[in-house]
């Protein structure tokens, strides 16, 4: 794959997680005219800010980009919108863009599969019984199409998930807070949907974006209205969980265990609770890593539709 584009662009990279110099090897590889540059307002080392027309950002150290006057696209380098994202800084009339699929949704979907199954088959159960060297011997088996699995947030990956839920036989539902139609996925959405949505799952998955309304939005309330023996997964935003609620809720056995990609501080602090918790699994923030070359060739072609930046 090649860009058609020729006109030069001024592309910009900023942040503290991915490194510029693999991205800039992703694009080589399937593009001949795009040029990364290491400028952000505090190193003018890299170049001219104000002659910044695109800008490729992922958790960055510097939110304050209005001295970037020429710069017309923000492009986060990954599916959501981080805190530090949030509180950008730019001028007027910039249109800001995030990754859509770059590979993740086969990775997401392979994920939140795994982690069903670890329910559905009970291998927390198991965990827990070997640790305690005591042998089950009942075979409560339960298909597919027993377990209930209801999807917080359908976006771009989760209404992925959803939909490749229900095709390898669980029973699927959804919530979203604004309408969303998927195709075999019985969809609710707004908060006075929020009960009916829940109201018989066996396991909820978190992927609800990351803004000022669903901060917390699974508080100690919500959580509580989750069935009896539910467990979560969580795959967006750690921001979105209340954990001191969810600890609760695990220790009264109200829900029966929470399998954790994202946190709100991350990494974890060696004295979170969450490292040892008998009814939790914990993943490094791993469920759906970027994946450089389709995230660049996914860039391309949002640029070349991109008339006002691209000729």
């Amino acid at each position: 794959m090649h860009t058609s584009t020729h006109q030069h662009i001024n592309i910009a990279f900023h942040s503290t997680q991915f490194s510029m110099t693999e991205w800039q090897g992703a694009f080589d590889a399937v593009a001949s005219n795009i040029q990364l540059h290491n400028i952000h307002p505090n190193n003018s080392s890299g170049g001219d800010i104000s002659r910044i027309e695109v800008l490729l950002l992922w958790k960055p150290s510097v939110t304050d980009w209005r001295s970037a006057t020429r710069l017309q696209h923000v492009i986060y380098l990954g599916a959501s919108i981080g805190s530090a994202e949030q509180h950008l800084q730019l001028p007027d009339d910039v249109t800001v863009h995030r990754l859509h699929d770059a590979g993740m949704k086969i990775a997401m979907c392979d994920y939140a599969e795994y982690a069903v199954l670890h329910y559905q088959r009970r291998f927390d159960i198991f965990a827990q019984a070997q640790k305690q060297q005591q042998w089950i011997n009942d075979r409560d088996y339960k298909q597919r199409d027993d377990i209930n699995v209801c999807v917080l947030g359908l976006g771009i990956l989760g209404g992925a998930i959803a939909t490749h839920l229900q095709q390898v036989g669980y029973c699927v539902s959804g919530w979203s807070r604004s309408f969303k139609n998927i195709d075999n996925i019985d969809t609710y959405y707004g908060d006075d949907a929020f009960n009916d949505a829940i109201d018989k799952c066996d396991i909820v998955i978190n992927m609800l974006p990351h803004t000022q309304d669903t901060y917390h939005f699974l508080n100690h309330q919500r959580l509580s209205l989750l069935p009896q023996g539910a467990a979560l997964i969580s795959l967006s935003r750690g921001a979105i969980i209340d954990t001191s609620a969810l600890v609760a809720l695990l220790n009264n056995e109200h829900l029966r265990g929470a399998f954790l990609d994202v946190f709100e501080a991350e990494p974890l602090s060696n004295e979170n609770p969450l490292w040892h918790h008998p009814k939790v699994t914990i993943t490094p923030h791993q469920s759906a890593p970027t994946q450089i070359t389709e995230a660049a060739k996914e860039i391309i072609l949002l640029l070349n539709k991109t008339s006002t930046v691209i000729g």
